[in-house]
This record gives structure tokens, C-alpha cells and sequence, in this order.
């Protein structure tokens, strides 16, 4: 059930899977969500010949996929080098994390002020601190008070 669930991910809607399976397309989306403990040899052939021809195409289903990522659905790139069939192994995301969010003024400010008390403390003048951190002798005043 689980390649279901990818083609599911990349937008195949089950009414596309079904026009490709001939299965019917609420069947489809309860073994989707409530996958059975066993499944017929047959059947997993069908659902493996189905995932191999689809998966390297995204559907046409925004609701599908929106309906996969509610669940935490893989996608076929996330199970790439993974076994699917087996129940032990969980999909790996295929993607980076995005980057963390850049720093707020107030967060750069006090990382100037932290640099400023370093400098000052190895006695360098204002005005060096100032042309060294690229910003005005006046800030750097400000920045030690």
C-alpha cells in the first residue's frame, strides 16, 4: 500500500489510479488508509507494475497530494534505495530541511555587541573596532554602553 501512497504523494488521484488498475476508486482509497495486514500476490503485482510505470511522472491531483502530505505520506524519491515492502523500514525525505530563518535585527545587534566587548577587550580603539566590523566609531560607542 505503500506505492499507493507515493503515487498518491506525486498527485495521482484515485480516480487516475483506478483507470489504470481497474480497481474501483473508493477500494482504492480505503487501501490507502486503512491498508490490510495481507495482501493477494496478484494484487501486489498489479500495485507493483502500476508504481513502477507511474512513479517517475507526477499526476494531476493537487488534492491528492494535499491529501498525502496530511498523512505524511513518502514520496517515490524518499523510499529510493529503501526497501517499500518491508513494514520495518520507514521513508527518509529525499529533500534538505529548509535553512533556518535568517537572524532578526535585535539577534545581530546583540552578536555586534558580544564582538564589540571582545575588541574592546584585546584594546583596540573605536575607531579600529569601527573599520574592522564595517560600522560607524559613534555605534561602536553605543554598542560599549
Amino acid at each position: 500500500m505503500r506505492r499507493l501512497q507515493a503515487l498518491r504523494t506525486i498527485a495521482w488521484s484515485c480516480d487516475a489510479i483506478e483507470i489504470e488498475t481497474g480497481l474501483r476508486d473508493d477500494y482504492i482509497n480505503q487501501l490507502t488508509n486503512r491498508p490490510p495486514t495481507l495482501l493477494p500476490y496478484t494484487m501486489w503485482k498489479l500495485f507493483y507494475q502500476l508504481y513502477e510505470r507511474l512513479s517517475g511522472t507526477p499526476g494531476g491531483s493537487t488534492r491528492g497530494r494535499t491529501y498525502a502530505s496530511r498523512y505524511g505520506w513518502g514520496a517515490p524519491l524518499d523510499w529510493e534505495g529503501l526497501d517499500i515492502d518491508d513494514p520495518r523500514v520507514m521513508w527518509q525525505p529525499a529533500i534538505d530541511p529548509p535553512p533556518p530563518p535568517p537572524p532578526t535585527l535585535r539577534e545581530l545587534s546583540a552578536l555586534r555587541r558580544v564582538e564589540v566587548a571582545e575588541l574592546t577587550g584585546k584594546g583596540l580603539t573605536a575607531a579600529e573596532i569601527a573599520e574592522r566590523i564595517g560600522i560607524s566609531e559613534r555605534q561602536v560607542v553605543r554598542l560599549r554602553s
